[in-house]
C-alpha cells in the first residue's frame, strides 16, 4: 500500500510539472495555427505575398527555434538548429528559403503543432481543471441559488449528488495524472523528430562555421601583419633612418669639424635606443614575453598596472592555457583597457578572468566592466572589431552591452581546445 502511495504521489508531482509546459505549448500551438494561415495567405496572394515569403520563412525559423529551446529545457535534451542563413537580396533569400530542406521540415512541424497539437494541448489543460472543478463542488454547491445549481457534470441539488460529482472528479484527476505525462512526452517526441536537423544539415552548418572561423582568423592575421608593418614603418624605420643620417654627418665631420662629432654621436645613440625600445614594443605585442615569465595572470596584472583608469583585476580560478589562447586573452584585456582609457571617461574598471570547465569544454572567460558613459560599438573607431575578429578566430563568444549613459560590459569566451 505504501509503495502504491509513493508511486501515485510521484506521478502527481510529475503531472503538476507537466501542466505548465502543456499550457505554454497550447498557447504556442495557437501561434503556430495563426502563422500557418498567414503563410497560406501569403502563398495565395500572388506578387505581394510572394515578396513577403522570405520574411515569413524567417519568422517561422525564429518560432521553431523558440520551440526547440522550450522543449529542450523541459526534456533536458537540446535540439540543434541548422539553417542556411537568409542573407543577400530578395532573390538570394528566396532561393535559400525554397531550397533549404529545413523550410519544409518546419512547415510540416507547423501543421502538426498547430492543428492536432492544439487539440492535444487543450485536452491536457482542460482535463485536470475540469477534475479540480468537480472535486470542489461540495464546498460551494449549497450556497448557490436553487434556480442556479452547480452543474459541472450534472445539476447538483443534494449532498449525495455533490459527493458523486466529487468522486467523478477524483477519478478524472487520476486519469489526468496518468495521461498528462504521456501527452507531454508525445509533444516532446514529435518536436524533437521534426525539428532535429539531419546529419547533412549539421555537417553543412559545421562547414559554414569553420569557413567563417577561417575567414576571421585570416582577417585577424592580416590585421596583425598590417599593424606590425605600420609600427615598423612609422616608428622604428624612421628612427633607424635618423641613426644613418647622424652617422653620415659624423663621417663628414671627422675631417672638417672633429669638435662637432660628439653631439651628433649622442643624437645617433639616442635615436638608436629609441628605435630599439619601439622594436621591443612591437615584439612584445606579437607575443608578450611576460606571458612566458609570469603566466597570463601576471601579464594581466602588469597590463592593469599600466592602465590610467583605476582597475580591479580578479583571476581566481585561472589556469594555464595554450600559448595562442593566453596571447589572445592578453590582447583582449589590453585592447579593452586601452578603449576604456581613451573613450569611456570611466572612473573605475573591473576585469575578471577565469578558466571554466563544463560540458562545453575548457575555456578562458573574460569580463571587462567599466562605469563610463557607454555607447560603445564595434563598427569601427575603436579596437573592438579587432577583439571580435580575434575571438571569432577561436570560434569563441563575443558579447557586449553598452547602453548610452553606461555602464559597459564586455564578455568574451575563448575555447582552450
Amino acid at each position: 500500500m505504501g509503495k502504491l502511495w509513493h508511486l501515485g504521489r510521484a506521478r502527481a508531482v510529475r503531472s503538476a510539472r507537466v501542466l505548465p509546459f502543456l499550457a505554454v505549448e497550447t498557447g504556442a500551438s495557437l501561434i503556430s495555427l495563426a502563422w500557418l494561415f498567414v503563410l497560406i495567405i501569403m502563398a495565395l496572394a500572388t506578387v505581394p505575398g510572394w515578396l513577403a515569403l522570405p520574411w515569413g520563412v524567417g519568422v517561422l525559423r525564429r518560432h521553431a527555434d523558440v520551440a526547440r529551446r522550450r522543449v529542450g529545457r523541459f526534456s533536458g535534451r537540446a535540439i540543434d538548429s541548422a539553417y542556411v542563413p537568409l542573407t543577400g537580396n530578395w532573390f538570394a533569400r528566396a532561393q535559400v528559403a525554397f531550397q533549404d530542406r529545413a523550410t519544409y521540415r518546419d512547415l510540416l512541424w507547423l501543421v502538426v503543432h498547430g492543428l492536432p497539437g492544439f487539440v492535444i494541448g487543450l485536452v491536457g489543460v482542460v482535463l485536470p481543471l475540469s477534475a479540480l472543478s468537480d472535486i470542489i463542488v461540495p464546498a460551494y454547491w449549497w450556497v448557490l441559488p436553487a434556480d442556479e445549481p452547480a452543474a459541472p457534470v450534472f445539476e447538483v441539488t443534494s449532498w449525495p449528488l455533490a459527493f458523486a460529482t466529487m468522486v467523478f472528479g477524483i477519478a478524472l484527476m487520476a486519469v489526468a495524472i496518468l495521461v498528462l505525462p504521456a501527452l507531454a512526452a508525445m509533444r516532446v517526441w514529435w518536436t524533437s523528430r521534426m525539428l532535429q536537423p539531419n546529419q547533412q544539415a549539421l555537417l553543412t552548418r559545421r562547414v559554414s562555421e569553420l569557413t567563417e572561423s577561417r575567414a576571421s582568423a585570416l582577417e585577424a592575421h592580416g590585421s596583425e601583419l598590417r599593424r606590425i608593418e605600420r609600427d615598423l614603418h612609422d616608428g622604428t624605420q624612421n628612427k633607424l633612418v635618423g641613426v644613418v643620417m647622424h652617422l653620415g654627418i659624423v663621417e663628414r665631420s671627422l675631417g672638417r669639424s672633429p669638435d662637432q662629432v660628439r653631439p651628433v654621436l649622442l643624437k645617433a645613440q639616442e635615436a638608436a635606443e629609441t628605435a630599439l625600445a619601439e622594436l621591443r614594443d612591437v615584439v612584445r605585442n606579437i607575443y608578450p614575453p611576460v606571458l612566458d615569465e609570469r603566466g597570463l595572470g601576471g601579464a594581466l596584472a602588469a597590463a592593469v598596472a599600466r592602465c590610467p583608469v583605476d582597475t580591479t583585476l580578479t583571476t581566481e580560478g585561472l589556469r594555464r592555457a595554450p600559448i595562442a589562447v593566453e596571447s589572445a586573452a592578453y590582447f583582449v584585456v589590453s585592447e579593452a583597457l586601452t578603449n576604456i582609457a581613451k573613450h569611456s571617461r570611466a572612473m573605475r574598471a573591473w576585469v575578471t578572468v577565469a578558466t571554466v570547465d563544463d560540458r562545453a569544454g575548457d575555456r578562458v572567460v573574460i569580463e571587462v566592466h567599466d562605469d563610463g558613459v557607454g555607447g560603445a560599438t564595434d563598427d569601427g573607431g575603436t579596437g573592438l572589431p579587432g577583439i571580435r575578429r580575434r575571438v571569432e578566430a577561436f570560434e569563441g563568444v563575443f558579447e557586449m552591452t553598452s547602453p548610452d549613459g553606461g555602464p559597459t560590459t564586455l564578455h568574451v569566451e575563448i575555447p582552450c581546445g
